[in-house]
């Protein structure tokens, strides 16, 4: 069984202000950088809310994501920002903005992780259940309309 690498390289892309981070991981371990950005993203909710009881589960997050998207992440952390942002619907919901169609796609394929081109906070995809709840939401937002009625015509009597 093969182990799975330690640190996560980075590649400068075209654009010199966007990085992808490629995991490297074989195609058996795709779904760990999943988990990893799963554990990122917990993270950053742990942070949000800064409640001492979260301490030993930040650590635990911490020492399971790998230093090079800790950096970035801490760097943005520090300037009061969000590091990982969720995609919706092919929208980052940091900046709103649409995100390239082959983004999501690499995302749902689990190969590599992603940066927003527009704000640069790593990308994630919702859990299945955070999308059938936001379905359900959606449903009972919706006004209920009831059918009009049709009324038979009238025929000319003669």
């Amino acid at each position: 069984m093969q182990q799975l690498p330690t640190t996560i390289e980075c590649r400068r892309a075209n654009d010199s202000s966007r990085f992808i981070y490629r995991s490297g991981f074989p195609n058996c371990y795709r779904a760990s950088i999943k988990i990893i950005l799963n554990n990122l993203f917990r993270l950053q909710d742990l942070e949000i809310v800064n409640k001492p009881s979260g301490a030993l589960e930040i650590t635990a997050l911490r020492a399971g994501i790998p230093e090079i998207m800790l950096i970035k992440y801490d760097r943005m952390r520090v300037n009061g920002k969000k590091g990982i942002a969720k995609v919706r619907n092919h929208i980052c919901t940091n900046c709103r903005i649409q995100v390239p169609i082959a983004v999501t796609a690499s995302l749902m394929n689990g190969a590599e992780s992603q940066v927003c081109g527009n704000c640069g906070r790593f990308l994630c995809l919702p859990d299945s259940s955070e999308i059938k709840l936001e379905e359900l939401a959606a449903l009972a937002a919706l006004p209920v309309t009831k059918p009009k009625l049709r009324r038979a015509k009238k025929t000319p009597k003669e």
